[in-house]
């Protein structure tokens, strides 16, 4: 798989369910617009329950990226201080 792209099998498995969850939470706050909830209500998507496919995005793209980024360290006086 190449660096620049998300697999299809991604995005469903990850953007599906977290955008659906926002559109959700959107949709019943009681300061949305009616016009913006109903869009919401449009938006929402029942994720495909695929087990092997789970296993596979975390073991191919989450669990194979774990040691790929570090934390740069605090300066002196910076926040958390």
């Amino acid at each position: 798989m190449s660096d620049r792209f998300v697999s299809a099998e991604c995005i469903d498995q990850v953007y599906v369910r977290d955008f659906s969850r926002s559109a959700t939470h959107l949709h019943g706050t009681a300061s949305t617009p009616k016009e913006q909830a109903d869009f919401c209500m449009r938006m929402i998507r029942r994720p495909a329950d695929n087990a092997e496919r789970f296993e596979r995005v975390w073991t191919t793209h989450v669990y194979a990226a774990r040691d790929a980024h570090e934390m740069s360290p605090r300066r002196s006086g910076g926040p958390g201080i």
